[in-house]
């Protein structure tokens, strides 16, 4: 069945498949990047093998199994890009610690000494925080409240010492409150699904609350802040338009909008910009550049029947579903210009799936079906066809030029990619959910049981090249919705998800609710 990944765990909470009689353990496979034949002209590490060409062994520029080769072998020195993988150590990520906490974890920040995670209950949502141990930092909670109706969590930030949060709310026949004094303004009379942006201080306690004030339903697509300033992309359905805060936006005609609005650090409207209908242009992820002070939009639009403007930059006609990186200014909310990246098929970008690297390149996952393709001057080896199904991509992107990509999938079932995040030496971590295999090469493989969602965990060098790959699986269904990374792949990391019966990551001591409980694991460092 097909599946929108911007709407996965909707679709994943309402079904719960039947546990599988495979143990999560077996179903692991750890893998490791070997080193290039010194005839290959590589030097230090690197790959098996290589990214372009025909087969071959590593020493003569070919690669293992069917991947491409390193061309003539040459390289000048420089580390060979999206290789396939030879077999490593085949032991799952060691888990040092697991919670479990209300009906799904889905979004976790970390560092070094805590990890703090936005946790949605059936009907409210509360953010909490744990040590590097795993005890429960009781001193540090925030929780809603509700007079009547639903409140859910969609993303949580950190950036100038407080915490951002937003989400939507259906608030029934009152006004919702958040806690502490923040309340939502808008009714249902009035808003029948309302987007908000809440922050929170150092104890998770609520400062501010800002909410979209509109005639129609309203979707929270992303959020991004820094020290002074916070940017939140909403979509406005329908014949909608909202006063709130000092911001107007959105559209009176029958077009649902995609706005993206810009606050201060205590909750004043700076400006709001329109980027186009939702239909057309999806928002997915927000990124601030710390070096132009810009704010990077990410996303897909769909034009197949001719160009389409943004603020007066021209997106082309796209060939399915291609893909956008809009560059805004952080001071006005101007664009300063925008870049497409196209190929066959349908790609889409899965929302909060991009990061920046270190020196500034852009890394984005997302999914695609469709035959094989290659994107416009990747090198890499061909995706691998997905048929009808949806397959997982991850790229990196320099100047507005690919500089690899990768795919990982099959025809028959869907692996989609939900969160991609990146550490300071240039790794680079993809999770997700997977069905049926994801073939590496050479014969390695992940593999979910008949009939279960499990989820993957993906390492990739900054040329690349797999470092390790990993099914999460358990006794019933796992879903893997986060992935937070250490320093360096030698130091702990965060996965955080949900999950329906067992994960050998995440002990418990009770049975599981029937619709499943949200999970929180650190992992040891995978070095």
């Amino acid at each position: 069945m097909k599946r929108d990944p911007g709407r996965i765990r909707a679709l994943c909470g309402a079904v719960l498949l039947a546990a599988a009689s495979a143990a999560g353990c077996n179903a692991i496979i750890g893998l490791e990047v070997g080193e290039l034949d010194p005839s290959a002209g590589g030097a230090g590490p690197a790959s098996s093998s290589a990214s372009a060409g025909g087969g071959g062994s590593a020493g003569d520029g070919g690669g293992a199994g069917d991947g491409g080769g390193a061309g003539d072998g040459g390289g000048g020195g420089e580390e060979a890009r999206c290789s396939y993988v030879r077999q490593g150590d085949d032991d799952p990520p060691s888990g040092e610690w697991g919670a479990l906490a209300g009906r799904e974890i889905v979004d976790i920040v970390a560092d070094e000494e805590q990890v703090t995670a936005l946790v949605n209950g059936p009907q409210d949502f509360s953010i909490a925080r744990w040590n590097a141990s795993g005890d429960l930092d009781g001193d540090y909670r925030m929780e809603s409240s509700l007079v009547a109706g639903s409140i859910r969590g969609e993303r949580l930030i950190t950036a100038g010492g407080l915490a951002y949060v937003t989400g939507s709310a259906e608030p029934g026949a009152e006004t919702p409150v958040l806690t502490g004094g923040c309340q939502i303004s808008a009714k249902a009379d009035v808003s029948p699904r309302v987007s908000f942006v809440a922050a929170l201080d150092e104890k998770g306690a609520c400062e501010w609350a800002w909410s979209v004030d509109a005639v129609s339903n309203t979707t929270p697509l992303e959020l991004a802040a820094t020290s002074d300033s916070v940017l939140f992309a909403v979509s406005l359905t329908g014949a909608a338009t909202a006063s709130s805060g000092g911001c107007t936006f959105g559209s009176d005609d029958a077009k649902a909008m995609a706005e993206l609005i810009s606050l201060t650090s205590s909750g004043a409207c700076r400006w709001s910009k329109t980027l186009g209908p939702s239909e057309v242009v999806r928002i997915a992820a927000l990124l601030v550049d710390p070096q132009a002070m810009d704010v990077l939009v990410i996303g897909d639009y769909i034009a197949p029947d001719g160009a389409i403007s943004m603020q007066g930059k021209t997106l082309p006609r796209s060939q399915d579903s291609d893909l956008f990186v809009a560059r805004v200014r952080l001071a006005d909310g101007g664009l300063e210009d925008v870049v497409t990246i196209g190929a066959p098929g349908s790609q889409s970008v899965t929302r909060h799936a991009a990061a920046l690297l270190e020196d500034g390149d852009l890394v984005i996952a997302g999914t695609y079906s469709g035959p094989s393709f290659d994107f416009e001057d990747d090198e890499c080896p061909s995706m691998p066809p997905a048929g009808g199904s949806d397959n997982s991509f991850v790229l990196r992107v320099s100047d507005g030029q690919v500089v690899w990509s990768r795919g990982f999938g099959d025809e028959g079932k869907d692996q989609l990619v939900t969160h991609v995040a990146v550490d300071k030496e240039g790794s680079i971590y993809a999770t997700g959910t997977l069905e049926g295999e994801i073939d590496f090469g050479d014969g390695v493989q992940l593999t979910a049981p008949d009939d279960q969602i499990a989820s993957f965990l993906i390492v990739l060098s900054e040329h690349g090249n797999v470092v390790s790959a990993s099914a999460l699986v358990g006794d019933g269904t796992v879903w893997s919705w986060r992935v937070a990374p250490g320093p360096t792949l030698r130091d702990p990391l965060y996965v955080a998800g949900q999950m329906t019966k067992t994960f050998y990551l995440v002990p418990s001591d009770h049975p599981i609710q029937e619709k499943g409980e949200g999970f929180v694991a650190r992992l040891a460092g995978l070095l």
